[in-house]
Protein backbone atom coordinates (compact mmCIF):
# COMPACT_ATOMS: atom_id res chain seq x y z
CA UNK A 1 0.00 0.00 0.00
CA UNK A 2 2.71 2.33 0.66
CA UNK A 3 4.22 2.09 -2.52
CA UNK A 4 1.27 2.56 -4.15
CA UNK A 5 1.08 6.32 -1.83
CA UNK A 6 4.10 6.59 -2.92
CA UNK A 7 3.83 6.75 -6.51
CA UNK A 8 0.99 8.62 -6.09
CA UNK A 9 3.20 11.30 -4.72
CA UNK A 10 2.57 13.35 -8.16
CA UNK A 11 -0.90 13.64 -7.77
CA UNK A 12 -1.08 16.06 -4.80
CA UNK A 13 -3.07 19.33 -5.22
CA UNK A 14 -1.44 22.64 -4.43
CA UNK A 15 -3.26 25.08 -3.00
CA UNK A 16 -3.12 28.06 -1.25
CA UNK A 17 -3.33 28.05 2.71
CA UNK A 18 -6.33 26.57 3.65
CA UNK A 19 -9.33 27.40 1.91
CA UNK A 20 -8.06 31.32 1.62
CA UNK A 21 -6.55 32.35 -1.44
CA UNK A 22 -4.25 34.73 -1.97
CA UNK A 23 -4.31 37.68 -3.89
CA UNK A 24 -1.27 39.82 -5.79
CA UNK A 25 -1.63 42.76 -7.53
CA UNK A 26 1.06 44.89 -8.49
CA UNK A 27 0.84 49.36 -8.63
CA UNK A 28 3.53 51.29 -10.64
CA UNK A 29 4.04 54.48 -9.06
CA UNK A 30 5.78 57.15 -10.95
CA UNK A 31 8.04 59.38 -9.01
CA UNK A 32 8.67 63.36 -9.19
CA UNK A 33 11.96 64.60 -10.59
CA UNK A 34 14.78 64.13 -7.52
CA UNK A 35 17.26 67.20 -7.15
CA UNK A 36 20.90 66.53 -8.40
CA UNK A 37 22.14 65.05 -5.45
CA UNK A 38 19.44 62.67 -5.08
CA UNK A 39 19.13 62.00 -9.13
CA UNK A 40 23.40 60.62 -8.72
CA UNK A 41 22.69 58.86 -5.10
CA UNK A 42 19.97 56.89 -7.42
CA UNK A 43 21.93 55.82 -10.59
CA UNK A 44 25.12 54.87 -8.59
CA UNK A 45 22.98 53.14 -6.26
CA UNK A 46 21.59 51.21 -9.56
CA UNK A 47 25.26 50.82 -11.22
CA UNK A 48 26.39 49.50 -8.05
CA UNK A 49 23.38 46.78 -7.64
CA UNK A 50 23.71 45.79 -11.47
CA UNK A 51 27.53 45.44 -11.48
CA UNK A 52 27.32 43.19 -7.92
CA UNK A 53 24.92 40.95 -9.14
CA UNK A 54 26.65 40.65 -13.05
CA UNK A 55 29.63 39.35 -10.55
CA UNK A 56 26.98 36.78 -8.90
CA UNK A 57 25.68 35.71 -12.29
CA UNK A 58 28.89 35.16 -13.54
CA UNK A 59 30.37 33.73 -10.78
CA UNK A 60 27.53 31.32 -9.80
CA UNK A 61 27.83 29.93 -13.29
CA UNK A 62 30.69 28.26 -12.54
CA UNK A 63 30.21 27.29 -8.73
CA UNK A 64 27.84 25.95 -6.70
CA UNK A 65 25.25 27.26 -4.69
CA UNK A 66 27.04 27.26 -1.33
CA UNK A 67 30.36 28.49 -2.35
CA UNK A 68 27.84 31.24 -4.28
CA UNK A 69 26.95 31.92 -0.48
CA UNK A 70 30.01 32.29 0.85
CA UNK A 71 31.75 34.30 -1.98
CA UNK A 72 28.73 36.67 -1.52
CA UNK A 73 29.47 37.46 1.81
CA UNK A 74 33.06 37.82 0.99
CA UNK A 75 33.21 40.01 -2.35
CA UNK A 76 29.47 41.74 -2.79
CA UNK A 77 29.45 42.94 0.73
CA UNK A 78 32.20 45.33 -0.37
CA UNK A 79 30.29 47.47 -2.51
CA UNK A 80 28.49 49.21 0.22
CA UNK A 81 24.83 48.08 -0.11
CA UNK A 82 22.82 47.44 2.72
CA UNK A 83 22.31 44.47 4.62
CA UNK A 84 18.58 43.71 3.36
CA UNK A 85 19.28 44.72 0.06
CA UNK A 86 22.61 42.67 -0.76
CA UNK A 87 20.55 39.66 0.92
CA UNK A 88 17.73 40.56 -2.02
CA UNK A 89 20.31 40.64 -4.63
CA UNK A 90 21.97 36.89 -3.65
CA UNK A 91 18.16 36.42 -3.96
CA UNK A 92 17.79 37.81 -7.57
CA UNK A 93 21.08 36.19 -8.45
CA UNK A 94 20.25 32.49 -7.72
CA UNK A 95 16.58 33.17 -9.62
CA UNK A 96 18.48 34.84 -11.95
CA UNK A 97 20.81 31.72 -12.50
CA UNK A 98 17.76 29.06 -12.27
CA UNK A 99 16.02 30.83 -15.36
CA UNK A 100 19.15 30.30 -17.81
CA UNK A 101 21.45 33.04 -16.41
CA UNK A 102 20.02 35.56 -18.63
CA UNK A 103 20.08 39.27 -16.57
CA UNK A 104 17.24 41.72 -18.12
CA UNK A 105 15.75 44.88 -17.00
CA UNK A 106 17.76 45.47 -13.43
CA UNK A 107 15.72 46.97 -10.50
CA UNK A 108 17.10 47.48 -6.79
CA UNK A 109 14.57 45.50 -4.32
CA UNK A 110 13.92 47.18 -0.75
CA UNK A 111 11.72 45.81 1.95
CA UNK A 112 9.68 47.82 4.37
CA UNK A 113 10.49 48.90 6.63
CA UNK A 114 13.89 47.36 6.79
CA UNK A 115 15.35 48.92 3.44
CA UNK A 116 12.93 51.27 2.25
CA UNK A 117 9.58 53.02 3.37
CA UNK A 118 6.48 55.14 2.70
CA UNK A 119 5.60 58.57 4.34
CA UNK A 120 4.27 61.76 4.21
CA UNK A 121 5.45 65.25 4.45
CA UNK A 122 5.03 68.18 6.43
CA UNK A 123 2.78 69.29 3.96
CA UNK A 124 1.35 66.15 3.45
CA UNK A 125 3.29 64.81 0.37
CA UNK A 126 4.17 61.73 -0.58
CA UNK A 127 7.77 60.08 -0.28
CA UNK A 128 8.89 57.01 -0.74
CA UNK A 129 12.43 56.75 1.21
CA UNK A 130 14.63 54.04 0.73
CA UNK A 131 18.48 53.57 1.71
CA UNK A 132 21.14 54.54 -1.31
CA UNK A 133 24.99 53.78 -0.93
CA UNK A 134 25.70 57.11 1.74
CA UNK A 135 22.51 56.64 3.91
CA UNK A 136 18.99 56.99 3.43
CA UNK A 137 17.04 59.41 0.92
CA UNK A 138 13.66 60.25 0.13
CA UNK A 139 12.22 61.11 -3.27
CA UNK A 140 8.64 62.40 -3.94
CA UNK A 141 5.82 60.34 -5.29
CA UNK A 142 3.48 62.01 -8.52
CA UNK A 143 0.08 62.20 -6.92
CA UNK A 144 -1.52 60.71 -10.04
CA UNK A 145 -3.93 57.72 -11.25
CA UNK A 146 -1.63 55.67 -9.81
CA UNK A 147 -1.36 56.96 -6.58
CA UNK A 148 -4.98 56.81 -6.05
CA UNK A 149 -5.15 53.54 -6.92
CA UNK A 150 -1.75 52.63 -4.67
CA UNK A 151 -4.10 54.34 -1.44
CA UNK A 152 -7.35 52.16 -2.79
CA UNK A 153 -5.82 48.66 -2.12
CA UNK A 154 -4.51 49.97 1.20
CA UNK A 155 -7.65 50.78 2.08
CA UNK A 156 -9.07 47.62 0.88
CA UNK A 157 -6.68 45.70 3.18
CA UNK A 158 -4.26 44.75 0.54
CA UNK A 159 -0.64 44.50 2.50
CA UNK A 160 2.85 45.28 1.01
CA UNK A 161 5.85 45.06 2.27
CA UNK A 162 8.04 44.80 -0.30
CA UNK A 163 8.84 46.75 -3.67
CA UNK A 164 11.17 47.46 -6.39
CA UNK A 165 12.80 50.60 -7.85
CA UNK A 166 13.30 51.64 -11.55
CA UNK A 167 14.99 54.93 -13.01
CA UNK A 168 12.03 57.26 -12.34
CA UNK A 169 9.25 54.62 -10.78
CA UNK A 170 8.62 52.12 -8.36
CA UNK A 171 7.20 48.97 -8.35
CA UNK A 172 5.11 47.61 -5.46
CA UNK A 173 3.78 43.92 -4.70
CA UNK A 174 0.25 44.10 -2.40
CA UNK A 175 -0.76 41.03 -0.91
CA UNK A 176 -4.11 40.32 0.27
CA UNK A 177 -6.06 36.28 1.24
CA UNK A 178 -9.98 35.84 0.40
CA UNK A 179 -11.88 33.25 2.10
CA UNK A 180 -13.25 30.64 -0.05
CA UNK A 181 -15.88 28.59 0.01
CA UNK A 182 -16.06 25.24 1.70
CA UNK A 183 -18.30 22.90 -0.43
CA UNK A 184 -18.87 22.74 -4.38
CA UNK A 185 -21.43 20.95 -6.43
CA UNK A 186 -19.07 20.91 -9.32
CA UNK A 187 -15.34 21.16 -10.77
CA UNK A 188 -14.17 23.39 -13.93
CA UNK A 189 -11.60 21.65 -15.26
CA UNK A 190 -9.12 24.29 -17.53
CA UNK A 191 -6.79 22.88 -20.17
CA UNK A 192 -4.25 25.87 -21.15
CA UNK A 193 -3.28 25.28 -24.95
CA UNK A 194 -1.45 27.34 -27.93
CA UNK A 195 -4.18 26.84 -30.32
CA UNK A 196 -7.14 28.47 -27.72
CA UNK A 197 -6.21 29.63 -24.54
CA UNK A 198 -8.45 27.53 -22.18
CA UNK A 199 -10.34 24.27 -23.04
CA UNK A 200 -12.80 24.02 -19.93
CA UNK A 201 -14.99 21.43 -19.08
CA UNK A 202 -17.31 21.19 -15.84
CA UNK A 203 -18.73 17.99 -14.43
CA UNK A 204 -20.32 17.51 -11.39
CA UNK A 205 -21.00 15.15 -8.40
CA UNK A 206 -21.63 12.31 -10.13
CA UNK A 207 -19.32 12.65 -12.87
CA UNK A 208 -21.22 13.82 -15.87
CA UNK A 209 -20.04 16.23 -17.93
CA UNK A 210 -22.35 18.78 -18.04
CA UNK A 211 -21.17 21.80 -20.53
CA UNK A 212 -17.83 22.07 -22.34
CA UNK A 213 -16.04 25.41 -23.81
CA UNK A 214 -14.00 26.60 -25.89
CA UNK A 215 -12.35 30.22 -24.56
CA UNK A 216 -9.75 32.30 -26.12
CA UNK A 217 -10.19 30.87 -29.13
CA UNK A 218 -8.93 33.84 -31.22
CA UNK A 219 -5.66 33.65 -29.08
CA UNK A 220 -3.82 31.16 -31.15
CA UNK A 221 -4.90 32.64 -34.79
CA UNK A 222 -3.52 36.13 -33.22
CA UNK A 223 -0.06 35.08 -32.47
CA UNK A 224 0.65 33.32 -35.43
CA UNK A 225 -0.53 36.08 -37.64
CA UNK A 226 1.91 38.73 -34.88
CA UNK A 227 4.74 35.66 -35.86
CA UNK A 228 4.44 35.69 -39.25
CA UNK A 229 5.07 39.59 -39.49
CA UNK A 230 7.19 39.65 -37.05
CA UNK A 231 9.61 37.03 -39.16
CA UNK A 232 8.72 39.63 -41.82
CA UNK A 233 9.76 42.41 -40.06
CA UNK A 234 13.21 40.89 -38.26
CA UNK A 235 14.81 40.61 -42.45
CA UNK A 236 14.38 44.18 -43.02
CA UNK A 237 15.63 44.91 -39.48
CA UNK A 238 18.78 42.53 -39.64
CA UNK A 239 19.36 44.64 -42.72
CA UNK A 240 19.68 47.54 -41.07
CA UNK A 241 16.01 49.14 -41.53
CA UNK A 242 15.21 51.35 -38.85
CA UNK A 243 12.01 51.57 -39.10
CA UNK A 244 11.46 47.81 -39.18
CA UNK A 245 13.20 48.13 -35.98
CA UNK A 246 10.78 50.43 -34.76
CA UNK A 247 7.95 48.66 -35.72
CA UNK A 248 9.10 45.23 -34.07
CA UNK A 249 9.24 47.18 -31.07
CA UNK A 250 5.75 48.42 -31.71
CA UNK A 251 4.45 44.87 -32.66
CA UNK A 252 5.83 43.50 -29.58
CA UNK A 253 4.10 46.29 -27.48
CA UNK A 254 0.76 45.16 -29.31
CA UNK A 255 1.39 41.69 -29.04
CA UNK A 256 1.66 41.92 -24.93
CA UNK A 257 -1.19 44.02 -23.96
CA UNK A 258 -3.51 41.77 -26.64
CA UNK A 259 -2.41 39.05 -24.41
CA UNK A 260 -3.00 40.01 -21.27
CA UNK A 261 -6.27 41.67 -21.90
CA UNK A 262 -7.47 38.07 -22.81
CA UNK A 263 -5.71 36.14 -20.59
CA UNK A 264 -8.28 38.52 -18.26
CA UNK A 265 -11.30 38.38 -19.92
CA UNK A 266 -11.42 34.34 -20.63
CA UNK A 267 -10.59 33.90 -16.48
CA UNK A 268 -13.74 36.46 -15.74
CA UNK A 269 -15.54 33.98 -17.91
CA UNK A 270 -14.66 30.84 -16.78
CA UNK A 271 -15.07 32.39 -12.67
CA UNK A 272 -18.40 33.31 -14.05
CA UNK A 273 -19.04 29.76 -15.04
CA UNK A 274 -18.06 28.35 -11.13
CA UNK A 275 -20.31 30.79 -9.75
CA UNK A 276 -22.94 29.57 -11.89
CA UNK A 277 -22.43 26.23 -11.41
CA UNK A 278 -21.07 26.37 -7.67
CA UNK A 279 -17.81 25.05 -8.71
CA UNK A 280 -14.02 25.44 -7.86
CA UNK A 281 -11.56 25.74 -10.54
CA UNK A 282 -9.11 23.21 -11.36
CA UNK A 283 -5.85 23.66 -13.60
CA UNK A 284 -2.73 22.41 -14.47
CA UNK A 285 0.74 23.00 -12.53
CA UNK A 286 3.10 23.86 -16.04
CA UNK A 287 5.36 25.82 -14.20
CA UNK A 288 8.93 25.19 -15.54
CA UNK A 289 7.27 24.76 -19.15
CA UNK A 290 9.52 27.85 -20.84
CA UNK A 291 12.72 25.59 -19.47
CA UNK A 292 11.16 21.81 -21.16
CA UNK A 293 13.09 20.58 -23.84
CA UNK A 294 11.90 19.61 -27.12
CA UNK A 295 12.13 20.12 -30.04
CA UNK A 296 12.43 23.21 -31.94
CA UNK A 297 8.48 23.47 -33.03
CA UNK A 298 7.43 22.56 -29.26
CA UNK A 299 9.63 24.99 -27.93
CA UNK A 300 8.36 27.89 -29.85
CA UNK A 301 4.78 26.93 -29.20
CA UNK A 302 5.50 26.81 -25.40
CA UNK A 303 7.38 30.04 -25.18
CA UNK A 304 4.65 31.67 -26.99
CA UNK A 305 1.19 29.80 -24.39
CA UNK A 306 0.46 32.76 -21.58
CA UNK A 307 0.03 30.38 -18.71
CA UNK A 308 1.87 32.08 -15.80
CA UNK A 309 -0.11 35.10 -17.26
CA UNK A 310 -3.56 33.27 -17.64
CA UNK A 311 -2.66 31.91 -14.29
CA UNK A 312 -2.21 35.25 -12.41
CA UNK A 313 -5.25 36.71 -13.60
CA UNK A 314 -7.28 33.11 -13.52
CA UNK A 315 -6.13 33.10 -9.34
CA UNK A 316 -6.88 36.83 -8.68
CA UNK A 317 -10.61 36.88 -10.13
CA UNK A 318 -11.61 33.55 -8.88
CA UNK A 319 -9.96 34.41 -5.24
CA UNK A 320 -11.78 38.09 -5.35
CA UNK A 321 -14.83 36.42 -6.19
CA UNK A 322 -14.31 33.48 -2.91
CA UNK A 323 -13.44 31.03 -5.47
CA UNK A 324 -11.11 27.98 -4.78
CA UNK A 325 -8.50 27.55 -7.52
CA UNK A 326 -6.25 23.95 -7.22
CA UNK A 327 -3.52 23.01 -9.75
CA UNK A 328 -3.06 19.69 -10.63
CA UNK A 329 0.31 17.80 -11.72
CA UNK A 330 0.18 17.99 -15.65
CA UNK A 331 1.65 14.50 -16.06
CA UNK A 332 -0.72 12.29 -18.50
CA UNK A 333 -3.97 14.34 -18.49
CA UNK A 334 -3.14 14.40 -22.30
CA UNK A 335 -2.88 10.67 -23.12
CA UNK A 336 -5.16 9.32 -20.29
CA UNK A 337 -8.63 8.44 -21.73
CA UNK A 338 -11.24 10.38 -18.96
CA UNK A 339 -14.04 7.52 -20.08
CA UNK A 340 -11.86 4.61 -18.45
CA UNK A 341 -8.32 5.78 -17.81
CA UNK A 342 -6.61 4.00 -20.00
CA UNK A 343 -3.66 4.97 -22.14
CA UNK A 344 -4.77 6.33 -25.03
CA UNK A 345 -3.50 7.83 -28.36
CA UNK A 346 -3.53 11.81 -29.40
CA UNK A 347 -2.98 12.29 -32.70
CA UNK A 348 -2.62 16.32 -33.32
CA UNK A 349 -5.87 17.34 -32.01
CA UNK A 350 -7.96 14.03 -31.60
CA UNK A 351 -7.34 11.56 -28.69
CA UNK A 352 -8.78 8.17 -29.26
CA UNK A 353 -8.92 5.05 -26.80
CA UNK A 354 -8.09 1.69 -27.67
CA UNK A 355 -9.81 0.17 -24.96
CA UNK A 356 -13.33 1.46 -24.72
CA UNK A 357 -13.33 3.40 -28.43
CA UNK A 358 -13.81 7.15 -26.51
CA UNK A 359 -12.86 9.08 -29.25
CA UNK A 360 -12.96 12.80 -28.48
CA UNK A 361 -11.08 16.82 -28.51
CA UNK A 362 -7.41 16.42 -26.76
CA UNK A 363 -8.41 19.19 -25.06
CA UNK A 364 -11.23 18.80 -24.33
CA UNK A 365 -10.40 15.04 -22.47
CA UNK A 366 -7.64 16.56 -20.75
CA UNK A 367 -10.03 19.14 -19.42
CA UNK A 368 -12.04 16.44 -17.92
CA UNK A 369 -8.91 14.38 -16.74
CA UNK A 370 -7.57 17.63 -15.07
CA UNK A 371 -10.92 18.42 -12.99
CA UNK A 372 -11.26 14.55 -12.22
CA UNK A 373 -7.93 14.83 -10.87
CA UNK A 374 -8.46 17.59 -8.73
CA UNK A 375 -11.76 16.38 -7.61
CA UNK A 376 -10.37 12.76 -6.14
CA UNK A 377 -7.45 14.34 -4.80
CA UNK A 378 -8.34 17.86 -3.30
CA UNK A 379 -8.21 17.64 0.51
CA UNK A 380 -11.68 19.30 1.14
CA UNK A 381 -13.30 17.35 -1.52
CA UNK A 382 -12.24 13.81 -0.43
CA UNK A 383 -15.31 11.65 -2.13
CA UNK A 384 -16.22 14.58 -3.86
CA UNK A 385 -17.65 12.19 -6.96
CA UNK A 386 -21.03 10.35 -5.42
CA UNK A 387 -21.19 6.67 -4.73
CA UNK A 388 -21.32 4.26 -7.59
CA UNK A 389 -21.00 0.79 -7.97
CA UNK A 390 -19.51 -1.77 -10.84
CA UNK A 391 -19.59 -5.36 -10.37
CA UNK A 392 -17.96 -6.11 -7.41
CA UNK A 393 -15.48 -3.28 -7.13
CA UNK A 394 -16.51 -1.33 -3.61
CA UNK A 395 -18.55 1.52 -3.82
CA UNK A 396 -16.56 4.94 -3.98
CA UNK A 397 -13.50 3.44 -4.49
CA UNK A 398 -10.97 4.37 -7.97
CA UNK A 399 -8.58 1.15 -9.18
CA UNK A 400 -5.08 1.82 -10.13
CA UNK A 401 -4.10 0.66 -13.66
CA UNK A 402 -0.69 0.45 -15.34
CA UNK A 403 -0.51 2.91 -18.39
CA UNK A 404 3.24 0.91 -20.13
CA UNK A 405 5.46 3.62 -19.42
CA UNK A 406 5.55 3.33 -15.22
CA UNK A 407 2.84 6.15 -14.50
CA UNK A 408 0.29 5.16 -11.86
CA UNK A 409 -2.98 6.81 -12.83
CA UNK A 410 -6.71 6.49 -11.79
CA UNK A 411 -9.12 4.77 -13.39
CA UNK A 412 -12.65 6.00 -12.39
CA UNK A 413 -15.42 3.44 -12.86
CA UNK A 414 -19.29 4.42 -13.11
CA UNK A 415 -22.46 2.56 -14.09
CA UNK A 416 -22.65 4.68 -17.11
CA UNK A 417 -19.62 7.00 -19.28
CA UNK A 418 -18.84 10.32 -19.18
CA UNK A 419 -21.13 12.16 -22.20
CA UNK A 420 -20.67 15.68 -22.80
CA UNK A 421 -24.22 16.97 -23.57
CA UNK A 422 -23.64 20.37 -24.51
CA UNK A 423 -20.79 21.51 -26.77
CA UNK A 424 -21.17 24.85 -26.88
CA UNK A 425 -18.64 27.39 -27.86
CA UNK A 426 -16.99 30.19 -26.44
Amino acid sequence: MWEELEKLKYLKVHFSSGLRMEVVKTVTLNLLQPSRVKHKAIEDLRSVYKQSLSFMVFQGAKTSKMKLQSLFYKRVREFGLHSQVANDLFKDAVAILNNGGKIGNVTVPFNIPRSGNFGLTKNGNPVVSFAALNGRIAVPIAMDGAYRRYKELLTEGYKTTFFRLNQNRIHIVFKKEFPTKESYQAIVGVDVGVKRLAAVSIINREGSVLKQFYLGQDMGDYQRDISLRRSNLRRHADNGSRRARQSLRRLGKQESNYTTTRCWQVAHEIVKLAEQHNAFIAIEDLKGLKNARGNRKSNRKAKRMPYRRFRVALESVAGQNHRLVVAVHPRGTSHICSRCGSKGVRKEATFKCPSCGYEANADRNASVNIAIRAGMNHPKTNGFFAQFSDGNLAVNQGVFVHDEVGLRCLRHFQSSPRQAHDFSHG
